[in-house]
């Protein structure tokens, strides 16, 4: 929905690089929020993907999986499954320097 309202009002703008960054810098964030306090299987992934994907099938007007991924490669656009394991480990790592006695008995 975030980025339904901002590629709307953006209208006929073929800057693909402002395009791409306010998808970065506004919808990604909020598809993405406490993602990394989460243990996503392989099928919620996915399905966070395809949405990240038809956001960018739209900017970049392709229909081909191969071309998107040309783009992404291009813009370096990051998918999903790659931010949320960069997400993960930083907050995974951010937990283990906490000094809460709550959360030592969560470190493995």
């Amino acid at each position: 929905m975030a980025f339904n309202t901002m590629f709307s009002k953006l209208g006929q703008i073929s800057d693909l690089s402002v395009t791409v960054h306010l998808l970065d810098s506004i919808a990604v964030p909020i598809l993405m929020y406490a993602m990394e306090a989460l243990n996503l299987n392989k099928s919620e992934l996915n399905s966070i993907e395809f949405t990240f994907n038809k956001a960018l099938f739209k900017i970049f007007k392709v229909s081909r999986i191969e071309n998107l991924r040309f783009c992404m490669e291009m813009y370096n656009i990051y998918n999903i499954c790659d931010r949320y394991i960069m997400r993960k480990n930083r907050f995974l790592a951010k937990l283990k320097t906490l000094e809460n006695l709550s959360l030592i008995n969560l470190r493995p």
